[in-house]
């Protein structure tokens, strides 16, 4: 799932809160769906809602999780405002992944539908917390709830009273990390794609003012379908909301060696142009595309980094070089000529026109100065 973690917890059944953010045109579980990747059985569904209705259907206060050991199902359940969503048994599933402070399983709904279940020490957060904020945002964030103890249980090597349950998006594919690793060696061709939409994936954070703060392999998320590939940007640990009319704030430092902009080391301060810095360390550490494909995205100064969009067109003339290339692959490029090519000249545009602007800017002390020498001469 490529979630960093942070924190952990155990499990049974106790008091506990919920809340989730209510859309009443949303769905819990948003498109695109996967569906019934869990085998849970009618009786399961039956149980589930006894335990967390009444007879007349209202919902029992305070009831968040259903234990498979006390209820004798293959499978625990979880309430989230008013869905129920049933959690995968790592005894017969697989989870997605697991971290020295927690969890993610996958999720099921009765419908089918399956979303992601990240599971921590804690209670649950308030919507003012940063990383809540952001996930919300990028809509990746579906709901989150959690339960308190009657004493402390060992979870990860910790003790704790409480335990959260983060219901998150559900990714297709695996960590890039793991498929660059993996048995199947992946072409020059379906990297430079790779690389392609990780740009646009960062592009649309930054459009919602999310800097991620903590780019590279293992943050993302790849289908690979021959050259029909997706990427998506996960764990949010790290992330900021950067506020309109800004172009920096400053924090700890944090990120990964190797991938830190030397801002963040030196300064403490994070902008967009600190996530394509990173993003530049992963295409040269991860992709190993040559370095005229990345090396203007690891400038020193910041505002002398290209542009995302400068980027992804400098990957797509790349791209279209190459031979033996599909119809689908001839398709994508002309796709994103087309959706790049125009921005990219109005982006050049302003850039010179801002330049200019400094230029001239720059001028006119001297300009007042030669002018007062002129008319007032002593």
């Amino acid at each position: 799932m490529g979630t960093m973690m942070k924190r952990g917890a155990t499990s049974d059944l106790e008091k506990g809160t919920c809340k989730r953010a209510k859309n009443a045109q949303n769905p819990f579980i948003p498109e695109p769906k996967q569906k019934n990747l869990l085998n849970i059985a009618t009786r399961e569904w039956e149980v589930a809602n006894s335990y967390f209705k009444t007879p007349q259907g209202e919902w029992r206060a305070r009831r968040t999780k259903m234990s498979k050991k006390l209820h004798k199902t293959n499978h625990s359940f979880l309430k989230f405002d008013e869905e129920i969503i049933a959690l995968a048994n790592r005894n017969i599933e697989k989870i997605l992944g697991e971290g020295s402070f927690g969890l993610v399983k996958i999720g099921q709904a009765e419908s089918g539908e399956n979303c992601a279940i990240k599971i921590e020490a804690g209670k649950k957060r308030e919507e003012s917390v940063e990383e809540v904020k952001v996930m919300k945002r990028l809509k990746y964030h579906l709901g989150e709830t959690s339960r308190t103890f009657n004493k402390e249980k060992e979870f990860k090597g910790e003790q704790t009273k409480s335990k959260r349950y983060t219901a998150l998006k559900l990714c297709k594919g695996e960590e890039l990390e793991a498929l660059l690793s993996g048995k199947d060696h992946l072409s020059y061709t379906q990297k430079l794609i790779i690389a392609i939409k990780a740009s646009e994936a960062l592009l649309e954070a930054h459009k919602l003012r999310v800097i991620h703060a903590d780019i590279k392999a293992k943050n993302m998320v790849t289908d690979v379908n021959a050259n029909e590939i997706t990427v998506e940007l996960v764990d949010f640990d790290f992330s900021m909301l950067l506020p309109e009319h800004r172009e920096h704030i400053y924090d700890g430092v944090k990120g990964t060696k190797g991938y830190m902009a030397p801002e963040i080391k030196e300064d403490k301060v994070f902008s967009f142009y600190t996530d394509i810095f990173a993003l530049g360390a992963m295409f040269k550490k991860d992709l190993g595309l040559p370095d005229f494909l990345y090396e203007h995205m690891l400038h020193d100064e910041p505002k002398k980094r290209c542009s995302l969009i400068e980027t992804i067109m400098n990957l797509i003339n790349e791209l279209s070089k190459q031979p033996h290339l599909d119809i689908a692959t001839l398709e994508f490029i002309e796709m994103m000529k087309l959706k790049y090519e125009s921005k990219k000249v109005l982006l050049t545009g302003f850039s010179y026109y801002m330049q200019q602007t400094v230029n001239t800017l720059t001028e006119i002390p001297k300009m007042a100065s030669d002018y007062f020498k002129y008319y007032f001469k002593p």
